[in-house]
């Protein structure tokens, strides 16, 4: 079986699992964009009595890109040649990337399982329309405001009597003078904030009510499957987003059970959008009822194994990978786990 990753340079996600499907006996082949075209070479035919075809060279000798399974973990700027003239940059970047964005869909087959489909990935970047989907699923959903409408936006914060978040559509960061970076996290809003009509109409953000917590639910869903992690993000006192608090959330996460039923929509919404993977953000509410936040079609999962080893992530998501099924050829190899993986890499080390 031919696999493909598409990836970032020091993504550990993608070191772990090129271990474990290794351990599975496959040999994934990593296209790293920053390699690209400073390192590889790509390149893509058509005619009029010749299908189309792709070729990649990985740096490790020509690669036909008719790959069995194609995980798009993250996709990485592109890089210039060494030696490219300055002037010429900003050329070769933007030529690269629209190459190598045409070319993904090519590097398979009729048959090739997509992990996740490009245009599913891209669409599925739409919180707009992640919202819309959950209600028609069935979910619950925050009353939510998009856009800069500075009135609209003051009358949604006091028909909420003030209880408003705020998210930026995508993650953003600011460098300051000493070196350091400022994060656009999801924050409480203050009337304070929504004082200066520039604050609001500079620029569109979400804005959303509330929701009282209980706690919280991080659902990976691979294929037919929902392996849950329940984050009591309340147990140390009120918290907004616990991914952005000291790591309380790693500390305050466990493996749990989803109802049936529940575990069922989280599969039936990635289908919806198109995604054999996603990883959703649920609250569950004092009363018990379940609240639909977002979802990341490319989120990060091996941070609950790592909290909590009886959630057998890298495990699940090689079997997914190399056969469809978290639980295909389940103990064939043993088990591959965190723990194995970070012994590998300590044995390596010595």
């Amino acid at each position: 079986m031919r696999i493909l990753i598409v990836a970032r340079k020091n993504d550990p996600h993608v070191a772990a699992v090129e271990w474990g499907l290794q351990q599975m006996g496959a040999a994934p082949c990593i296209w790293y964009w920053e390699d690209y075209p400073r390192l590889g070479q790509a390149s893509y035919r058509i005619g009029p009595d010749r299908p189309p075809a792709a070729r990649l060279d990985l740096g490790d000798g020509q690669q036909q890109a008719a790959f069995d399974v194609v995980w798009l973990r993250r996709m990485g700027r592109t890089t210039p040649m060494d030696g490219a003239h300055p002037d010429d940059l900003a050329v070769i970047e933007k030529a690269a990337e629209h190459f190598v964005r045409a070319l993904l869909p090519y590097l398979g087959h009729a048959g090739t399982r997509w992990i996740n489909e490009f245009y599913a990935n891209e669409a599925c970047e739409n919180k707009l329309r992640q919202l819309a989907l959950a209600r028609e699923c069935g979910f619950a959903i925050p009353d939510t405001l998009v856009g800069n409408s500075v009135e609209t936006v003051r009358a949604f914060f006091e028909q909420h009597q003030g209880r408003i978040i705020h998210k930026s559509f995508a993650p953003a960061q600011w460098r300051n003078p000493d070196g350091s970076r400022t994060l656009a996290n999801t924050s409480a809003i203050a009337r304070e904030h929504l004082q200066s009509d520039y604050a609001v109409r500079a620029c569109p953000a979400i804005y959303q009510q509330r929701i009282e917590k209980k706690h919280e639910l991080r659902v990976t869903v691979m294929g037919q499957a929902a392996i849950a992690a329940l984050i009591d993000s309340q147990r140390d006192g009120p918290s907004i987003d616990w991914r952005t608090e000291g790591g309380r959330g790693l500390s305050n996460l466990h493996a749990t059970e989803l109802a049936p039923e529940l575990a069922q929509q989280c599969v039936q919404y990635c289908a919806r959008l198109g995604l054999a993977f996603g990883c959703i953000d649920l609250i569950v509410t004092p009363e018990g009822g379940v609240v639909f936040l977002e979802i990341n079609r490319w989120g990060q999962f091996l941070f609950n194994e790592i909290a909590d080893p009886a959630i057998p992530m890298l495990d699940a998501f090689c079997r997914f990978l190399a056969f469809g099924d978290i639980h295909a050829q389940a103990g064939q190899p043993p088990a591959i786990s965190m723990a194995a993986w970070f012994a590998h890499n300590s044995a390596l080390a010595a």
